[in-house]
Formats: C-alpha cells, structure tokens, sequence
C-alpha cells in the first residue's frame, strides 16, 4: 500500500469560475462559517442548533491540506459542483521541478 502524501493544499472552487462565470475560491461551508469548522453533534450524529445555527465547537480557518495518511475531508459543502485543485507542498514541488 502507497504511504499518503502529506501537506498537499487544497483548493475548492465553484465551477463557474472555471467555466468563464463568476465563482472562485471557496473559503466557506454551507453554514456561512470556514472550511474545517467543526460542530457541536448529538449522539445521533445530529447538529445542536444554538440560535438556529449548528453551534460551533472550533472555528477552521478556511484551508485545507492533507493529514499524515495524505487524507483530506472537506465536511459541510452546500450542494453544488466544485473543481478541485491539488498542491503539492514548496518542498516537493522544488524537488520535482529541479529533476525534469
């Protein structure tokens, strides 16, 4: 089995940014909140509502990149298409350019 592949950012756009509309970078969950947010569940898996909005247990910061095992789970995307783009870390991206 392939070791994951650490460190790659992530970046979500709507597609009409790639079809020539307007749309661009996705920085927000379906909540309004930052990607990585994470939410306060019930037992049941289910969002404890506070105001009627999800209550929030930690705030993300609107990026995301892949964990050791090279995973990365984007939670809470409103229904729609995304073009997703993958970066590889400065490090390894400088390797890889010096050897072609």
């Amino acid at each position: 089995q392939e070791v994951g592949l650490a460190g790659f950012s992530i970046i979500l756009k709507e597609a009409g940014g790639t079809f020539g509309q307007s749309g661009g970078h996705v920085t927000q969950d379906a909540f309004g909140n930052p990607i990585g947010t994470t939410y306060q569940l019930d037992v049941n898996g289910n969002f404890i509502f506070e105001n009627g909005a999800p209550k929030v247990l930690t705030l993300g910061n609107g990026f995301m990149a892949s964990g050791p095992d090279g995973v990365v789970r984007i939670k809470y995307l409103a229904p729609a298409k995304y073009t997703v783009e993958v970066v590889p870390p400065a490090a390894l991206s400088e390797t890889v350019s010096d050897h072609l």
